[in-house]
């Protein structure tokens, strides 16, 4: 049950719809619109050239995305994604981490539970280092 539609795809899987030349897909349930895009992992929808997916449920749309992790959804080019449940929406984002959401251009979000609607954001949720002599203290 496969449907390619263009020169010089690679399908691998049952259930794939494959829409536009230079594609590889594998793995079932995935559906390709769009030169140039790599994708791998069960129930991927992309849209757009030079898109790499890997991970299922990850759905994308725009020119040069790159995820990695389940869950993902990620509109606008030049987006990198890493990690579980993240959204990011607008162009030059790098998000690493479970949980984020992401809107505006030029955002990096690093850690888990991070919201970030702003332009250049740069955000980290990992814990600041303790300050000096803040050693724990015993009443006897």
């Amino acid at each position: 049950m496969n449907v390619v539609v263009g020169p010089l795809n690679v399908v691998v899987g049952p259930l794939n719809v494959v829409v536009g030349p230079l594609n590889v897909v594998v793995g079932p349930l995935n559906v390709v619109v769009g030169p140039l895009n790599v994708v791998v992992g069960p129930l991927n929808v992309v849209v757009g050239p030079l898109n790499v997916v890997v991970g299922p449920l990850n759905v994308v749309v725009g020119p040069l995305n790159v995820v990695v992790g389940p869950l993902n959804v990620v509109v606008g080019p030049l987006n990198v994604v890493v990690g579980p449940l993240n959204v990011v929406v607008g162009p030059l984002n790098v998000v690493v981490g479970p949980r984020d959401v992401t809107f505006g251009p030029l955002n990096i979000a690093v850690g888990p539970s991070n919201v970030v609607f702003r332009p250049l954001n740069v955000i980290s949720s990992t814990p600041p280092p303790a300050p000096a002599g803040a050693e724990a203290c015993s009443h006897g």
